[in-house]
């Protein structure tokens, strides 16, 4: 991808469908970790930090959620964790988190059709940037809590300017239903501090929450 497409791109994939997000991030796809590390992108460092320090042993099956090349795969692995699921709607970014050998399994999945998981499948699920694109947040959400066993911790990245009020009724009618329990919601953390078009003006939360049914 070249600069000119890393560096524009992303605002317009908020509305885009998801054929056209699989394209731009198999495009992007030989690029995008260097890309990342460019912009000092962290979160899905901070991500994996989250559920060590929860205490999600080592041995427990997690799903990352929109996993792309494998950034967050890769350092749940670097932190130990070795039953890790990754699903994707870029074709090419599967291929690249193949190669980083940290995922036990990998699947094509659109987050906005129904997840091809059994219930009470994982002890934890990841989703790092990319609820951006989910066009039905409660959907996803509510799938979450079904293939998360009880107990089970969802931690999730939102950014600043996405994490608006009805994305929030989303998360509280979850919580309203007995799905499941905020245990942190934290930041503001810099997106992408080092990006042209994001700098210092785009910031993420991280979020925690407990799955009970």
């Amino acid at each position: 991808m070249s600069d000119s497409q890393a560096d524009t791109g992303l605002h317009a994939l908020r509305t885009a469908s998801t054929d056209d997000i699989g394209a731009y991030y198999d495009r992007w796809a030989e690029a995008y970790d260097r890309d990342l590390a460019a912009f000092g992108y962290r979160a899905p460092q901070w991500v994996a930090d989250r559920i060590a320090a929860a205490g999600v042993a080592r041995h427990a099956p997690i799903l990352d959620a929109g996993c792309g090349t494998g950034l967050t795969g890769q350092a749940l692995h670097a932190l130990g964790y070795g039953h890790i699921t990754g699903a994707d709607i870029s074709s090419d970014s599967l291929t690249n988190a193949r190669a980083k050998n940290c995922y036990e399994a990998l699947c094509r999945q659109d987050l906005d059709q129904p997840l091809a998981f059994e219930d009470n499948a994982f002890d934890a699920i990841v989703c790092v940037g990319t609820l951006t694109y989910v066009k039905t947040p409660y959907d996803l959400m509510a799938s979450f809590c079904r293939i998360g066993r009880p107990g089970a911790l969802v931690v999730f990245t939102q950014r600043d300017d996405c994490y608006d009020d009805a994305f929030a009724a989303v998360l509280d009618k979850l919580v309203q239903s007995g799905h499941w329990t905020c245990r942190a919601h934290t930041g503001p953390h810099a997106y992408l501090p080092e990006h042209p078009e994001y700098g210092q003006d785009c910031s993420i939360y991280v979020d925690v929450y407990e799955v009970h049914s």
